[in-house]
């Protein structure tokens, strides 16, 4: 019943995107931010399924009518794709039991790439872009605001047809923590670090006062469930990226309204920690003498032995191991298999020090070039939003150097709109359309 009542809604929303290609970015968005949500009811990626209908429906404007627009995207994707080939290669050549493996997830990986090179076609228009920002902002508010409520209500998990849904449990046996319907803490605390700064700045340049207020009340939703989440290196990614964005506005007047903002932030923050009886929990995970307890690995390898293993690993072969990766390294420490905790040394490890080099790209070039943007652009609201997407990339990337977070269509979509805001510093020296 379930399984037919959401299949009966993607043809509804296949609908709407044939007949408004716009509504079906913003659609795609949303239905790839609810993903993990929607996998446990459909035998298919609902991300995916969406994403592919959209490229479908611009397709054949794209050939007819249109020049391909090159982003900031397009070289660590090609990058990405040939180390994925020549890892593939590899595996083949030595006969690898995990080639299969590894090759679903490289054509997946392409799979989403390929899209969000295909919706940053579609994007034409400034209006466009905020929009996608607020509506992936807004979700993820939404889907924190959810949670939390389910905490407060003591409501620890959730059924939905065959699949149940912990919302929050004590991941890693130590206290409570909420994962949200992502379904674990760190991977929760993805989308809020993203979000976390988007919502700040839109609450900079709201056109009305109540617009601005709504704005602020989702950043300290979001800043609340991404401290309810507990997810270290997701806290320290936010603190270092709003800190940076606080840093870049400084001199564009916006200050002292970010200080408001704070102030808000804070307030509301405090009021969610103190009903859900989380602040002490929060506190101790957070603490400097925790961290250190984790630093030396007391009770399981520490990410710095892990990370030693991993480069070793990558010296030995330089063309990557694919999805043989995480039981090499488990092996080296004594268990079944082992995750990295660390993108870049993930894909140096996985797909050779060409995909290190792919990754390292993604992450350095948009981030070089929003800096720029920023200080050349004299249009006060594209700054302010420029310097939230910096806020959220520096968050990310910071989270990821404890994480391997890079194949899911939301976050391409999120780089989508980084690309798109680029281009608008680009178009807007050389007079041509976006």
């Amino acid at each position: 019943m379930i399984t037919a009542l959401v299949l009966l809604v993607l043809c509804v929303l296949a609908g709407i995107i044939w007949i408004n290609l716009k509504w079906g970015v913003v659609l795609l968005v949303i239905v790839s931010l609810l993903n993990t949500f929607l996998e446990g009811l459909l035998p298919v990626e609902a991300d995916v399924v969406v994403g592919l209908i959209v490229v479908t429906r611009f397709l054949p404007q794209l050939f007819l009518h249109h020049r391909w627009k090159r982003s900031v995207l397009d070289a660590p994707v090609l990058i990405l794709v040939l180390a994925g080939v020549v890892t593939l290669a590899g595996l083949a050549f030595k006969g690898s039991e995990f080639f299969g493996e590894t090759a679903t997830g490289v054509l997946r990986l392409i799979l989403v790439m390929a899209m969000s090179l295909v919706v940053f076609q579609i994007i034409k228009e400034e209006r466009m872009i905020q929009q996608v920002l607020q509506v992936f902002a807004l979700t993820v508010t939404a889907m924190a605001l959810l949670s939390i409520v389910l905490l407060l209500l003591g409501v620890s998990t959730v059924r939905v047809g065959q699949a149940e849904i912990t919302v929050f449990h004590r991941w890693g046996g130590i206290q409570v923590r909420l994962g949200g319907f992502y379904e674990q803490p760190n991977t929760f605390a993805t989308p809020l670090v993203l979000a976390l700064p988007i919502a700040i700045a839109f609450s900079l340049i709201g056109k009305s006062r109540l617009r601005r207020v709504l704005w602020a009340a989702a950043a300290g939703i979001c800043a609340a469930g991404l401290l309810l989440s507990q997810s270290r290196s997701g806290v320290l990614g936010a603190l270092l990226g709003v800190l940076i964005m606080g840093l870049v506005l400084v001199k564009s007047g916006k200050i002292v309204s970010l200080l408001h903002k704070g102030f808000v932030l804070t307030f509301l923050v405090l009021i969610v920690l103190g009903a859900t009886n989380m602040i002490k929990p929060v506190i101790e995970r957070l603490s400097v003498e925790y961290q250190m307890l984790q630093l030396i690995g007391v009770q399981e390898p520490s990410r710095f032995v892990i990370w030693r293993e991993a480069i070793l690993l990558a010296y030995q072969n330089p063309l990557g191991y694919g999805a043989e990766t995480k039981h090499l390294v488990g092996k080296s420490l004594g268990l079944d298999q082992k995750s990295l905790h660390n993108v870049f040394i993930d894909y140096l490890t996985s797909f050779g020090w060409l995909g290190f080099v792919g990754i390292f790209i993604l992450a350095v070039t948009p981030v070089r070039r929003l800096w720029r943007f920023i200080c050349s652009t004299t249009d006060a609201e594209w700054k302010v939003i420029s310097a939230g997407l910096l806020a959220g990339l520096v968050g990310f990337w910071v989270h990821n150097l404890a994480h391997s977070m890079i194949y899911w269509v939301a976050v391409w979509l999120y780089f989508v709109g980084v690309a798109a805001t680029l281009r608008l510093g680009y178009i807007s020296k050389k007079g041509v359309s976006l």
